[in-house]
């Protein structure tokens, strides 16, 4: 099992094998960032053995809200470069990427991003750019 991110929904180990033995976890609910250790034991009379895995989470990185862009132009639309916000959002963290979406369902869809983040022209006014911070080495996003 695994990898996950802290952001995942983080399920409670099964208290049945996929042969249908029964028994219990320690620890029961995979819920803390970093390597651990969790031991099956069956429940006494199985023909079974006590077994243990290893699951790592990893921290999903943060996306802090930048400040709001302003254009003042009378056609409520103008030409914006979205990375100048990049410090703002990912702060101190490192080995993270930035991506511009057109929505928050885009962003955790990972589809319909924003090509050219450095010249982005509004399709509305006022309009909410989302964004998603991606850890490079382990893969989690925000």
């Amino acid at each position: 099992m695994g990898p996950y991110c802290s952001n995942d929904n983080l399920a409670q180990l099964p208290s049945a094998s996929m042969d249908g033995i029964i028994g219990t976890w320690s620890p029961s609910i995979i819920n803390s960032v970093g390597t651990t250790t969790y031991t099956f034991v069956p429940n006494p009379g199985q023909c079974a053995t006590i077994n243990s895995m290893t699951i790592s989470v990893y921290q999903s990185p943060t996306a802090n809200t930048p400040p709001n862009l302003y254009q003042v132009n009378p056609s409520g639309f103008g030409n914006f470069d979205l990375t100048t916000q990049i410090p703002s959002i990912i702060g101190n963290q490192t080995n993270v990427s930035v991506s511009f979406y057109p929505s928050y369902s885009d962003a955790v869809a990972g589809t319909n991003v924003i090509t050219t983040p450095s010249s982005f022209t509004n399709t509305m006014n006022p309009q909410t750019i989302a964004v998603r911070v991606t850890n490079n080495i382990e893969g989690c996003y925000s």
